[in-house]
């Protein structure tokens, strides 16, 4: 049981350092079901009452618990019932001599392959990520499940055909999955191309009906399939942030940062590139560089104002980006976080250090790129004639526009109803961005999260985004969604919207408007650290929380004592009701 906590432990700080919060998340959640002392209490009496082994009397404590969770009236409840079940997997495993994941990374008979299992478990989900495994197909299990969660966030399609067994298949066999429409192809080839769900998932910008582009969003340039820029413009945005957060001790060299930028530009092959300088501060902090006090860090040091104190960090970066770019012809630098002018003649000057030191040394380097902003802060908008004629392009990252034009926390559970893309007021200023670059002749690009999404698409094409920045995964959803729209009916559904008052008023208009577009999936489990109030339906942090009362062998957390006394209240009365 240890060796499967650390294990888990060791996975989850590196899924956090390589962004991948939501997966982080659910191991982490793994990890607390493992310290749960009321298990590990049920495992001690079995073991000094019952004369249990130890592996017996924790298979018999888990098997109670998995009973208790799959019988659950709760739909979340019951999902954490094969959370349980994979962890008795794991450890399982570890107490069988010899014994092996079902799906071993590295195997080539695992490369490119769809599995088709009874049930989806976490860890075969990362197992798979890491083997190559194309898709999934199962016969139980809903998208609230943290497995088909992970296996979204890794771009692995997971499909659920009830009773799988009837539909009879062999190893080997070439089939489609098609996750977007619910349908299974066996054989795929040996039919007529009308009869596919998917004809071409990844098809290229030239079959668009609209003047629109798409580009990608790359976080590592290990993860990155260089065929599928056949069905894009370019990258539209390299974060750099993964390449920084990996090193433990220290910032990453000039050498250590240009053999991964290289590595990126060569499996590019003359696409245009873009790339995003390192954005350190907010939620993307180093174990090994203090900011100093920072009551609220997505207001305090983050990108250029750290290079006040740290100019060596941006020059070393751009030093080592324009070496690796000596034969990139089609180099574009977009610089986060400006909010004026001074901001970004600051940057240029650092800009210029950074290529003259490179001349004094005699090395080679890119001299001719493109640079950028990235509009992610309400003054830039503002500032934007001013500092138009100083960029080559510049880019929407709607994440954090969104935060603070709003001053809500994109992730905070409790005021998540304020972050709202629809908004009348938002949209106009998307609107203005449009008009204003326009009006400099600066080529736009968008490449926030809406970007992506479906229920949106149209309303953005509608406000004059030519250019749209996507995840891997989101590209063949996107492709297909935009094949579907016409400009003119596209045009017509923003100005609507454009014209409403309030955030329901348009989403109202989007949900009349035709053609659908499909509904964006989303999910209302927690993170795996929080818990609701049954009593007001605030999220609560499940750390540390002061005010916790156990009611039928259930556990409930509270904002206050005056919550709490509620609860017990009506528990007393036999009138306690869950929300």
């Amino acid at each position: 049981m240890k060796e499967v906590l650390s294990e888990l432990e060791l996975a989850t700080e590196f899924l956090q350092q390589q962004e991948f919060k939501v997966e982080a998340a659910i191991l982490q959640a793994h990890v607390l079901l493992l310290r749960d002392e009321e298990l590990l209490d049920q495992v001690r009496n079995s073991i000094l009452i019952s004369n249990l082994t130890a592996e017996d009397a924790l298979e018999s404590a888990m098997e109670r618990m998995f009973i208790a969770l799959k019988s659950s009236e709760s739909a979340l409840l019951a999902e954490r019932a094969a959370d349980l079940k994979d962890l008795r997997l794991r450890i399982g495993m570890k107490l069988a001599e010899g014994a092996t994941d079902a799906i071993s990374p590295g195997v080539a008979d695992w490369n490119q392959a769809v599995v088709a299992m009874e049930e989806l478990l976490p860890s075969s989900v990362l197992a798979a990520s890491k083997a190559g495994v194309r898709g999934f197909v199962v016969d139980r299990g809903t998208q609230l499940s943290h497995a088909a969660i992970m296996a979204r966030s890794l771009g692995i399609p997971v499909l659920k055909i009830a009773n799988l067994s009837r539909i009879e298949h062999k190893k080997g066999a070439e089939v489609l999955v098609d996750a977007v429409n619910g349908r299974l192809v066996l054989e795929p080839l040996e039919q007529s191309e009308t009869e596919l769900p998917i004809r071409s998932a990844f098809q290229t910008h030239a079959h668009l009906l609209l003047p629109v582009r798409i580009w990608l969003n790359v976080d590592d340039a290990e993860q990155f399939d260089s065929d599928l820029l056949e069905a894009a413009s370019g990258i539209g945005l390299y974060r750099t942030e993964s390449l920084f957060m990996k090193k433990r001790q220290d910032f990453p060299t000039e050498q250590e940062q240009m053999r991964v930028y290289s590595d990126l530009f060569s499996r590019c092959r003359g696409f245009p590139v873009t790339v995003r300088t390192v954005d350190i501060g907010g939620d993307k902090q180093l174990g090994h560089f203090y900011l100093g006090p920072q009551a609220n860090p997505y207001l305090g040091l983050r990108a250029h104002r750290i290079y006040r104190f740290h100019p060596e960090l941006f020059i070393t970066q751009l030093r080592a980006i324009l070496r690796a770019a000596g034969e990139m012809p089609a180099l574009r630098l977009l610089f986060p976080m400006i909010e004026g002018l001074d901001e970004l003649l600051f940057i240029e000057e650092l800009a210029q250090e950074a290529r003259q030191s490179l001349k004094r040394e005699g090395c080679a380097f890119q001299e001719n790129y493109q640079s950028g902003i990235l509009v992610e802060v309400p003054a830039a908008v503002w500032n934007l004639p001013a500092l138009l004629p100083h960029v080559d392009f510049l880019s929407i990252g709607t994440n954090d526009l969104l935060q603070y034009f709003f001053a809500a926390d994109r992730n905070n559970a409790n005021v998540s109803g304020s972050y709202q893309p629809e908004n009348p007021g938002f949209l106009r200023m998307l609107k203005l961005i449009v008009a204003t670059a326009e009006e400099h002749d600066k080529a736009l690009m968008l490449c926030g999260e809406i970007a992506a999404d479906p229920d949106l698409l149209a309303l953005l094409v509608g406000l004059g985004i030519e250019n749209l920045s996507v995840g891997i995964h989101a590209l063949p959803r996107v492709s297909q969604s935009l094949s579907v729209l016409a400009v003119d009916s596209c045009r017509l559904l923003a100005q609507e919207c454009l014209g409403a008052s309030t955030t329901a008023e348009v989403r109202k208009i989007l949900a009349g408007s035709a053609p659908r577009l499909g509904v964006s999936e989303s999910s209302p489990l927690s993170n795996g650290f929080e818990a609701l109030d049954p009593v007001c339906g605030m999220v609560i942090e499940t750390k540390d929380c002061p005010y916790a009362f156990t009611w039928s062998d259930q556990q409930y957390l509270f904002c206050s004592r005056q919550c709490l006394n509620r609860f017990i209240a009506k528990c007393n009365h036999g009138q306690a009701v869950v929300g």
